[in-house]
């Protein structure tokens, strides 16, 4: 890069607008996502000519994509700047989950979900990222529990929005209502994110970018990385057989419909709506080490509580706020973690690592809840969270406590890296 780039944007009112813009594009995407999960399976078992557990597919070829495209997306936004790749990422979401309503052969469909799986692989970790840049780092926690606030709400409004356009439409018109949202969502960073890098010029950290360890290896060659990988790749994997598996496993201790299931969902949501910011603003300043095995033991307590739900509805809410409030702890808190290990230039790789995490606890967790049920029985799964999460939050800690080069434990920097490249 030239040294006659731009200089870096550092004033208050630039950085407190993309941030807010990056809470709305969050939402709105979240509403696009919610409106079209529920409908699916049933869109293609009728319009894409999947038969049967064949639709099924569709969620493996999703998840295939994001496997796929999570860490090499999170190289090239870090390579080519954050805002470019969010345009990139929703304009590629907006296109391929928007053409599905003209989709009928089953072969295409499941290419075209992919295929936007991909792109979709690229928004979340750096949005994240961006985040991380946006705020310093006493702040970061909470302003992570602001987005993840909102994306909750869009889980909620998203079925509802679903619900009624195919109640007045069909249900090929979600994607169209999809595609507009991912549109939009990409409008948004349009406007609201500025062209020019925040804080740092890109010649304060030239050396440190090609020093740092590029792509996957940056796994491995970080312990501390690797640590938090592992322990929300277990955490993902046993909140999957709830979130995945929980109507059916719940079923054979209780009667359970699926109306019913869908409501408990909507309350989880709820409940992180009302009370993300809350708690994000309760426990700012202390310990993230702390707030990590403390977030990864509620819900491995709220998912063991569930090996008490044949006796009533009442244990099940419990079971699902215990989960809801371990995610308000664990979830922020592991995304301001990542940013403050991840070195400069790395941002949005640490945060692909992380989110990978989701992928993996959704290729991973349906499949091995559905046979620890059906073989040591849905009780004594529900218990094998507990030493499940109980060493997750374990490693979680481990790595937040891990001391640095320098000798701190973790290096905060109140002059985050850079968000995007000069335009």
């Amino acid at each position: 890069m030239s040294s006659r780039s731009q200089p870096p944007v550092t004033s208050p009112a630039p950085l407190s607008r993309a941030f807010r813009g990056l809470v709305v594009s969050f939402g709105i995407s979240a509403i696009g996502f919610g409106a079209m999960a529920p409908f699916l399976v049933v869109w293609g078992h009728r319009d894409a000519g999947l038969s049967g557990t064949a639709a099924g597919l569709l969620f493996v070829a999703q998840a295939a994509g994001e496997l796929t495209g999570g860490l090499a997306g999170g190289l090239i936004a870090d390579r080519v700047g954050g805002r470019q790749v969010l345009l990139a990422s929703t304009l590629g979401m907006a296109l391929g989950y928007g053409s599905l309503t003209v989709v009928t052969v089953p072969a295409l469909a499941i290419v075209v979900i992919f295929l936007a799986g991909l792109f979709e692989a690229a928004y979340h970790p750096t949005a994240f990222a961006l985040i991380g840049d946006l705020k310093p780092a006493g702040d970061r926690a909470q302003a992570y529990g602001v987005i993840r606030a909102a994306g909750n709400l869009g889980t909620i409004l998203g079925p509802l929005a679903g619900a009624a356009v195919v109640a007045g439409a069909s249900i090929a018109d979600v994607f169209v209502v999809t595609g507009a949202l991912l549109a939009g969502s990409g409008l948004v960073v349009l406007a609201t994110l500025p062209k020019r890098g925040l804080h740092v010029s890109l010649e304060e950290e030239t050396e440190e970018i090609q020093a740092a360890v590029p792509g996957v290896l940056a796994i491995a060659h970080d312990r501390r990385l690797g640590l938090l990988v592992g322990g929300g790749a277990l955490l993902t994997i046993t909140l999957a057989w709830w979130e995945a598996d929980g109507l059916a496993i719940v079923s054979t201790q209780r009667p359970f419909g699926t109306s019913g299931f869908s409501l408990l969902l909507a309350l989880s949501a709820a409940i992180t709506v009302v009370f993300q910011i809350p708690v994000s603003r309760l426990t700012k300043g202390r310990p993230v080490a702390t707030l990590l095995a403390v977030g990864a033991g509620l819900q491995a307590l709220g998912l063991a509580a569930l090996t008490a739900a044949s006796l009533s509805v009442a244990v099940i809410i419990a079971a699902i706020t215990l989960i809801a409030f371990g995610q308000m702890l664990y979830g922020p808190n592991i995304n301001a973690l990542v940013a403050a290990i991840a070195p400069r230039g790395r941002g949005v790789t640490y945060q692909a690592a992380i989110s990978v995490t989701q992928d993996i606890g959704m290729a991973a967790g349906p499949a091995s809840g559905l046979a620890l049920s059906a073989s040591i029985g849905a009780r004594l799964m529900w218990l094998l969270a507990l030493p499940l999460g109980t060493l997750a939050g374990a490693a979680a800690a481990r790595a937040a406590t891990i001391r640095t080069a320098g000798g701190d434990p973790v290096a905060e920097d109140d002059a985050p890296p850079l968000v995007g490249k000069e335009a």
